[in-house]
């Protein structure tokens, strides 16, 4: 059975509850699903998510942050980006068939000159749509995004962290100068998911289409719900974080390891040297989290 599949949420944790659920079911032997988050940072697998992101500033705006089960680097979703997920087996399809797939789509739409380099898709060298996958035997997961008319501001203020890397175990994402589809030609979501839908039925004539919501995954939804687990999810870093304050410049390095701090150092060009062992003391075994840190810091040494 082949199942073309949407949803009718922008919850991105159900979101991607439902594409595991859709990779787990080997009865399905095709799953094509298409998908909307609605302000979302979504972290690779071995990606840490303050080194990602703008973790205060995601918090401030209400910006869900979630790790999904590939790898390859940090996107920001919001409801002008279009996500599509192909699952299949390798033993009777091959990536290709599904990134022409999409690639036909738009070009019924009149977007063309389209190049694949590497994990993207890029028309006059700017990227418009970022690939990653995910494998398990010879079940194969390809997913990746379509900006149609994202707020690019917003994606360069959330994927800028506030925290600088040192050393980082991890993967770090690699930016590119990225563009909408709508500055390209005159289409919108819509009009992309219908493209994509009338081409996955010409080329999967008996394709059931199906839509699915949080009630077919409720068990899979609290593992990409829970900020804290992702979080201990980091792989172990060396961190800097510069704070100023009424004395004067500060930088913190921090060593973690498994979220938790193990070393903190802090050097300074304040004139008067402040004493901050009860501070390191307080801190060093704890969750690293970047907020309470910097505000605590503020609070002992402003």
């Amino acid at each position: 059975m082949n199942k073309f599949v949407i949803t009718t949420t922008n919850d991105p944790s159900v979101n991607l509850a439902i594409e595991e659920k859709l990779f787990k079911d080997t009865s399905t032997d095709v799953a094509i699903y298409l998908w909307q988050n609605q302000n979302t940072i979504v972290i690779g697998n071995n990606q840490s998510s303050f080194l990602e992101c703008n973790i205060p500033s995601c918090k401030k705006d209400k910006v869900k942050i979630v790790r999904r089960m590939s790898g390859g680097g940090t996107v920001f979703h919001d409801l002008g980006n279009l996500n599509f997920t192909f699952i299949f087996n390798t033993s009777q399809h091959k990536i290709e068939e599904f990134l022409e797939l999409v690639i036909q789509s738009l070009a019924s739409l009149g977007i063309s000159n389209i190049k694949s380099e590497r994990n993207d898709l890029l028309i006059n060298g700017q990227k418009f749509s970022g690939h990653a996958y995910y494998r398990d035997g010879d079940r194969f997961l390809f997913h990746g995004t379509l900006l149609i008319n994202s707020d690019l501001n917003r994606l360069s203020k959330y994927l800028t962290p506030s925290v600088t890397k040192l050393k980082n175990k991890g993967i770090d994402s690699v930016r590119k100068r990225v563009v909408n589809l709508s500055e390209i030609a005159e289409v919108t979501v819509d009009m992309v998911k219908e493209r994509i839908r009338l081409k996955t039925q010409e080329i999967f004539p008996n394709i059931e289409s199906v839509t699915m919501d949080q009630r077919c995954c409720e068990n899979l939804i609290g593992k990409y719900d829970d900020l804290k687990l992702l979080e201990s999810q980091n792989p172990d870093s060396s961190l800097r974080m510069d704070i100023k304050t009424k004395l004067g410049n500060f930088s913190l390095l921090i060593a973690t390891k498994e979220n938790r701090i193990t070393k903190l150092e802090i050097y300074s060009d304040a004139l008067k040297k402040p004493n901050y062992n009860d501070f390191i003391d307080s801190h060093v075994g704890k969750i690293f989290d970047e907020v309470s840190l910097r505000n605590d810091f503020v609070a002992n040494f402003d």
